[in-house]
């Protein structure tokens, strides 16, 4: 029979409000904000690692794969690593607990990244599976959830808009960059990608039901898996476009998406009511 009500569980009550104690913020927010560092120097630095080990030549212990596929193939996984937090969002919230479910989400990303270290395609493959799961929360002293994620787009977008400099005028893809453009790139779109995640789970959690709370963080997965499903259509054209229209209309499409979510702003503040 289901419960009709839902206990609280150990040290999960929010912290008092004259906790300050983290540049103004509740002392909570220093753990998990590096957690979602570390989580993105792991998530992002292997997906980066990833598509180099599958283009790679079978010769250099690569995978021999075209480029467009490699990058498709790591897109995939990233949509399997949204939808796998469905299934953890039900175990979170019916059998083990945020607490059990956050831990043993940290050791099977670990188990992960150890098989990977194993040099073999099938450990590789091991690895992709293992890894999942992902968790943060925001104070709200700052702008509205919404024009948060809007910001994130935008920035996503620019992030591309950027490429299409030092990508143009050239007749083939044999030429040399200076790094700072992928620096540069990845700036903008780490910085997009910290307010567009860390707002839309802000946001998914005060506005889930108490009873589940897991399971609704996992609709917001579904967005990110959906999100990386496109890509992994997407992406095949890498190969069959210049670059700069690769790079141009993928990042005019996010702009163009970020500045429709801050169009309709003063209509999500009101149904997205409590949340700020």
């Amino acid at each position: 029979m289901a419960r009709s009500t839902v206990e609280a569980e150990p040290g999960s009550r929010p912290p008092p409000g004259d906790d300050h104690a983290f540049f103004g913020q509740p002392r909570g927010l220093l753990t998990l904000s590096g957690l979602e560092v570390w989580e993105r120097f792991s998530f992002l630095g292997m997906q980066a690692i990833l598509v180099l080990y599958f283009a790679d030549t079978v010769a250099h212990g690569g995978m021999g794969m075209a480029a467009g596929t490699a990058a498709s193939v790591s897109a995939a996984y990233g949509t399997l690593v949204y939808l796998v937090s469905v299934a953890g969002g039900w175990l979170a919230d019916r059998m083990l607990g945020s607490y059990r479910a956050v831990l043993w989400g940290g050791i099977l990303i670990a188990c992960g990244h150890y098989s990977m270290a194993v040099p073999t395609a099938t450990m590789t493959w091991v690895g992709l599976g293992l890894i999942s799961a992902r968790w943060v929360r925001m104070g709200h002293s700052q702008p509205h959830a919404s024009n948060k994620i809007a910001i994130g787009v935008v920035l996503g977008g620019l992030s591309f808009l950027l490429m299409v400099l030092p990508t143009s005028s050239h007749s083939s893809d044999d030429y040399l960059m200076s790094a700072w453009w992928i620096v540069g790139s990845y700036l903008l779109l780490g910085l997009g990608d910290i307010l567009l995640e860390t707002s839309g789970m802000s946001a998914t959690t005060k506005l889930a039901p108490v009873a589940f709370a897991s399971q609704t963080m996992s609709l917001w997965f579904l967005s990110l898996a959906l999100a990386n499903g496109i890509q992994a259509q997407t992406v095949k054209l890498y190969d069959d476009v210049s670059k700069p229209a690769y790079f141009g209309v993928n990042g005019a499409i996010a702009v163009a998406a970020g500045l429709a979510v801050m169009a309709l702003a003063p209509w999500l503040r009101r149904t997205m009511h409590p949340v700020h």
